[in-house]
């Protein structure tokens, strides 16, 4: 099979992947949205006991956050709340690890 070099991954293909992963570990995986605000992740993930992890997907070395999602994170952050930045397949496993599998 002849690998196509001109393929460009968008980052809904890598939004498909973590949300698979994600209801495999038996969590639930809502796409999120602020009205009236930019900067919100793209994914809240809810588990069992509670559990819940925010995850914003950027499509691989080229995906840049925004001002707003930057802010937004920085905001988070002084709360104690994680927002995981997922580029990669080796991001969606260090999500995994840490997250769904405790």
């Amino acid at each position: 099979m002849a690998w196509d070099w001109d393929y460009k991954e968008v980052e809904a293909d890598l939004e498909t992947r973590f949300v698979r992963v994600v209801e495999a570990y038996g969590w639930v995986a809502r796409k999120l949205r602020y009205d009236g605000r930019n900067g919100a992740a793209d994914r809240i993930c809810y588990g069992p006991g509670g559990r819940f992890a925010l995850a914003e997907l950027k499509n691989g070395g080229s995906g840049r956050l925004s001002k707003p999602q930057r802010d937004e994170i920085a905001e988070m952050a002084k709360l104690g709340i994680k927002v995981w930045v997922i580029k990669t397949n080796l991001d969606i496993e260090a999500f995994a690890a840490e997250v769904l599998k405790r």
